[in-house]
């Protein structure tokens, strides 16, 4: 089998563990990583809600957006943890001049995995 976006969530809560054992003089390592946590947490919910809804890429349209309306449809909460992962992943991939906080990582640690949860839920059904 591929490549499944779950293993970038499994990966994003490795790394934020990884996290809680630098030291301060590690503060621009420590930025990285959060954002990196951030960004895979994103990228992993996104991709299995895209498997999930059998959407591929369409180069007329951002399938990111695709993907959070039909999610929302599907789910308002779910659709909600969709849009707050996509401002996280923003300010982790875009917004250098801001400071990504311990507790946005988590966060989007948190909403990536409630994403997944659903979507496994409505599989096994």
């Amino acid at each position: 089998m591929g490549f499944q976006g779950k293993e970038y969530i499994e990966y994003a809560v490795h790394l934020n563990d990884e996290i809680k054992s630098f030291g301060i003089e590690k503060k621009a390592l420590t930025q990285a990583a959060l954002r990196a946590v951030a960004s895979r947490a994103y990228y992993g919910a996104f991709l299995e809600a895209r498997d999930y809804l059998g959407l591929q890429n369409d180069r007329q349209r951002s399938v990111h957006g695709v993907v959070r309306d039909a999610m929302q449809e599907k789910d308002r909460k779910i659709g909600s943890n969709m849009s707050a992962l996509i401002k996280n992943r923003t300010k982790a991939d875009y917004r250098s001049h801001e400071s990504m906080s311990g507790k946005e990582a988590a966060e989007s640690l948190r909403l990536a995995s409630n994403v997944l949860e659903y979507i496994e839920k409505q599989l096994a059904m």
